[in-house]
């Protein structure tokens, strides 16, 4: 969330958005009568593509209404030699004090504004980037395609105040988010698994918006309370200064990443392991919803599959239980050792001592609401279950759980739970 603050150094000037809209006096030649702008933030994630904290978009737009007609009609404002400059002209308030102006400012998208009808205004039907619709073929080329990544993936933005009128105060714009934020993580529980990690999907989500009305009332508060919980009755949207959304259409999309390398995720690690969190490069920002899981008996495509995470993995026991990489056979009778190998229980066998990883679908039902971010922590080594995603899909002991908290941003945890069975200690001779 970042706080944008218009400061009123002056009056602002009514441009009508229909040429039979009416001017209201204007003193443009007073000093001090021209708004300017500055804003002021505090921290940061991923630079040009998610903006939070000091991370500030390089511009925004801004409409405006006054007694039921356009104020300001979609002025563009750019951060140029340190200060918000209006790229459409200076701008001014309206002789008569008392005259209120209702402001709505947006980062991306574009929007329907209509002045004389809430809501007044919309953002157009938004499709949310680089997507996949899942058919019969997604499913069946899952091994030898690539995912489409995140980098042209937005961060929608938006902020309403109302009721404003000439002051020299700072009018405030506090910008929310519209969509909703998921990143991953991989954590490895059992010391008799050894796992690597090279890509991850969530799957039948819908990708397009057929509208997003902003709400007739200020955004002002903040979300996150001082102990890091949602404050008050100010969430979930809908109310209180949070827009709607309206999804559109049966089809369904997935969203993914493939990393540039397969990583480790061993036994031991107290931190959770990136796998789409660093610097937040490859955050996938989608729509708010709410779906249901897949079931089994389900296909894995089609508007009634249910939602899924795929996750693009490797997986095998470590005979000696020490959660290492690599147990290499050691030698026949070796200090009185028997034989110690590695066995893959997920994955594809190279035959020349090397694993290549495969898909893996975890049934998961999605409760993202806008302006929240969901971790999501893949947990090798403790409960749940996994299935081959196919026209046959055979469950698969890679377990699974979900558990919920939330933080900045605000931020969701939950942590998918994949285990492995530890072997039995044996008794002492």
């Amino acid at each position: 969330m970042k706080k944008c603050y218009l400061l009123a150094a002056g009056f602002l000037m009514l441009l009508g958005s229909c040429s039979q809209d009416e001017l209201v006096d204007v003193n443009p030649d007073s000093l001090g009568d021209q708004i300017e702008f500055s804003v002021v933030t505090n921290g940061a994630t991923r630079a040009n593509a998610i903006y939070h904290s000091n991370n500030l978009p390089t511009g925004f737009n801004v409409s405006a209404k006054s007694d039921g007609k356009s104020y300001i009609l979609k002025d563009h404002y750019s951060f140029t030699d340190g200060k918000w400059i209006n790229d459409n002209g200076t701008r001014y308030w309206p002789e008569d004090e008392d005259q209120t102006i209702d402001f709505y400012a947006y980062v991306n998208g574009e929007v329907d504004w209509n002045p004389a009808t809430s809501p007044y205004a919309k953002f157009k039907t938004f499709t949310v980037a680089d997507g996949e619709e899942v058919t019969s073929d997604f499913i069946k080329n899952l091994e030898t395609s690539s995912s489409k990544g995140v980098a042209n993936q937005v961060d929608l933005l938006y902020a309403v105040k109302l009721g404003q009128t000439k002051t020299e105060d700072a009018v405030t714009l506090n910008f929310r988010h519209a969509l909703s934020q998921i990143v991953f993580n991989a954590k490895n529980v059992s010391k008799n698994l050894f796992v690597k990690v090279a890509g991850v999907k969530v799957v039948n989500v819908k990708g397009t918006g057929s509208s997003f009305e902003f709400p007739d009332a200020n955004t002002d508060n903040n979300i996150k309370g001082a102990d890091g919980e949602i404050a008050g009755p100010d969430y979930p949207s809908g109310a209180n200064g949070w827009g709607t959304w309206t999804l559109s259409g049966d089809a369904t999309q997935a969203y993914g990443v493939d990393l540039a390398a397969a990583v480790p995720v061993p036994y031991g690690e107290t931190t959770p392991v990136a796998l789409t969190t660093e610097n937040d490069k490859d955050a996938m920002m989608l729509l708010p919803q709410t779906t249901t899981a897949w079931a089994e008996g389900n296909d894995f495509y089609g508007a009634d599959a249910g939602s899924y995470i795929l996750v693009d993995c490797y997986a095998y026991n470590i005979a000696d239980g020490q959660g290492g990489e690599g147990n290499v056979e050691a030698a026949e009778g070796e200090d009185g050792k028997e034989n110690i190998k590695e066995t893959l229980i997920w994955g594809t066998d190279n035959g020349d001592g090397t694993y290549s990883t495969r898909w893996l679908a975890i049934p998961a039902s999605f409760n993202w609401e806008q302006g929240k971010k969901y971790i999501y922590t893949i947990v090798f080594g403790k409960d749940g279950g996994g299935f081959i995603p196919g026209e046959d899909p055979d469950p698969v002991f890679v377990p699974v759980t979900f558990d919920v908290t939330v933080d900045d941003f605000v931020t969701v945890d939950k942590d998918i739970v994949i285990e492995q069975e530890e072997a039995e200690e044996e008794p002492e001779p």
